[in-house]
């Protein structure tokens, strides 16, 4: 499809056209965040560690400002512990420690390549 366009209203036509493109790109960089987010969430229910269930089940994706976050939302201050490890304390002692279970690492890694292999998509490079 061509368009005629007149010389003088060549600046305006091409910044239109530019315009859109933009727009274009950020509707799909949105949709890519919020694939790749709830795409970890996903990722973090099956590979989080599990007694009741309930930790494994908490992990979500919502929409943060202008992008996406991943979360506990039911166990939120486990997922420090569980990833880290911790003193277990009875009574005021220390009586061990629970190991560290890396799961949150693991998955933050994966969505870290998926953003540099689109950043070499857009780029160019192959």
């Amino acid at each position: 499809m061509s368009n005629v366009v007149d010389l003088s209203e060549l600046t305006s036509e091409v910044s239109s056209v530019l315009t859109m493109y933009a727009k274009e790109v950020n509707d799909d960089m949105l949709k890519w965040m919020e694939k790749t987010a709830k795409d970890a969430a996903k990722d973090l229910k099956k590979i989080a560690p599990s007694k009741s269930g309930k930790y494994a089940k908490g992990w979500t994706a919502t929409k943060d400002g202008s992008g996406w976050k991943v979360h506990n939302k039911k166990r939120a201050g486990l997922a420090h512990l569980t990833e880290h490890g911790h003193p277990i304390i009875r009574d005021g002692r220390v009586v061990g420690h629970a190991p560290a279970i890396t799961h949150i690492k693991t998955e933050e890694l994966k969505v870290i390549d998926k953003v540099k292999e689109l950043e070499n998509t857009i780029k160019g490079v192959h």
